[in-house]
């Protein structure tokens, strides 16, 4: 898969690898943007440290950097806030940077499968890893106003928050979610 370019790419890595022979983070590796730049940057010594949620993902980093020793990295299944575990798993007790692209990707948008799309009408589903936890359909379809109500006020700062939810919820009474 060709590796989307992450935005300020360049001026990113600049700021971030200082030590040739150090070890970096990449905390939401998806498919590799960020790493790629990064290992090459490295010198033999050097080690980067991938990190996504999404299995996906994971495959296509690996074969993005396929073209770099692999003892240059190392990939892991988890949320980048796990990294101190991840680290000291692997018996690495300090790193030399950490970079995180937050956000769901123009992959994930662009795929109607990830049923994260607002482009296409396609099973509602959001989550990075879909063996994990329960999907947006079945979240909608089963919540009461109060608490998604909660989640759009904090989760999404959006003032009409109460509005939003009660309507939902009420759709979803009427007519079941299943679609983006």
């Amino acid at each position: 898969m060709k590796v989307h370019e992450p935005v300020l790419l360049n001026e990113t890595v600049n700021n971030l690898v200082m030590n040739k022979d150090g070890i970096y983070i990449d905390g939401t590796i998806g498919f590799a943007g960020h790493a790629s730049k990064i290992i090459s940057k490295l010198n033999n010594k050097g080690k980067l440290i991938g990190i996504d949620l999404d299995p996906y993902a994971l495959k296509c980093s690996n074969d993005n950097l396929s073209k770099f020793p692999t003892k240059s990295y190392s990939l892991y299944k988890g949320n980048f806030s796990e990294f101190p575990k991840i680290i000291k798993k692997i018996g690495i007790s300090k790193v030399d940077g950490l970079v995180v692209d937050l956000g769901i990707s123009s992959y994930q948008i662009d795929s109607k499968h990830r049923g994260f799309s607002y482009r296409y009408d396609s099973k509602l589903d959001m989550r990075f890893d879909s063996s994990k936890g329960i999907s947006a359909k079945e979240f909608l379809n089963n919540t009461n106003q109060l608490d998604l109500a909660k989640i759009i006020k904090e989760l999404g700062e959006e003032k009409q928050y109460k509005k939003i939810a009660m309507n939902i919820v009420k759709y979803c009474k009427i007519l079941k979610m299943n679609t983006t």
